[in-house]
């Protein structure tokens, strides 16, 4: 072999040894969990089969931490913080303490709620990362993947706080959220529905729904909203999204629990 040849190789051997690297930890039902080195561009289905997930992983519960969603997350708690302590103030002045107390029930769970960065609504399925590449993002410096084993249960947001209830899949979802009554200061026929991948919607509920049965999936976290009135008197017209959107940052089987 030539000298020429020889410096070649030696310099692209040198160059593939020094390719950047990003590092993401793996958590959760994972064959090889921890701290993984990817090529810089690997995609969510690279880290999954480095990883080894388990096929005891609950992929629609699934959560994407990345680091640069931190401020954003940060900044809307301390937006509903701040609402949730005019909310209780302004109670207080019309001597309406169940509002009150409510609000500050409320205040103290989000407050004890981590800042996670979770990407909530993206799909993690591996199957579908593999089929759709729109999905398989490149990871990033930092990045985090949880993949839980599977919780069985919904939540509530209720007067006394988060509760927990048994799942079944044979119940419709108008009959789960009728389980707690909506409190005066909410409004009547509608839930928001924080699904455990992340995604967020309000629905109008009651028997009369002329529409095809709908039902819940499990780890979701149900919430009847305040009504138009008092966000109105907040200033924040919002609020009811704001909440849904604080609440999905929350990772499924463990980041929403009772306090």
């Amino acid at each position: 072999m030539r000298l020429a040849e020889l410096l070649f190789l030696v310099c692209l051997a040198g160059a593939v040894a020094a390719a950047p690297q990003v590092q993401v930890r793996l958590q959760g039902a994972f064959a090889h969990p921890g701290l993984h080195s990817l090529p810089q561009g690997s995609r969510l289905s690279k880290a999954l089969e480095k990883g080894g997930l388990s096929s005891q992983a609950c992929q629609m519960q699934a959560a994407w931490l990345r680091k640069e969603l931190l401020k954003r997350q940060t900044q809307l708690k301390r937006s509903l913080l701040y609402d949730l302590q005019a909310l209780s103030y302004a109670a207080q002045l019309q001597n309406r303490p169940r509002l009150a107390r409510w609000a500050g029930m409320l205040g103290r769970l989000i407050q004890s709620q981590p800042v996670t960065g979770r990407k909530a609504g993206h799909p993690l399925v591996w199957g579908k990362l593999e089929v759709q590449q729109a999905f398989d993002l490149p990871l990033k410096e930092g990045d985090q993947l949880i993949y839980p084993a599977c919780d069985t249960r919904y939540y509530y947001l209720t007067e006394q706080g988060v509760k927990a209830f048994d799942h079944d899949p044979a119940k419709t979802l108008e009959a789960d959220a009728n389980v707690v009554e909506a409190l005066p200061w909410q409004a009547p026929g509608w839930i928001w529905v924080v699904h455990a991948d992340g995604n967020s919607e309000k629905r109008r509920i009651g028997y009369w729904y002329g529409g095809s049965p709908r039902h819940l999936d499990p780890g979701a976290v149900l919430f009847r909203p305040l009504s138009k009135d008092w966000t109105e008197a907040l200033g924040n017209p919002d609020f009811n999204r704001d909440l849904a959107r604080w609440l999905a940052t929350q990772i499924p089987n463990g980041g929403v629990a009772e306090p």
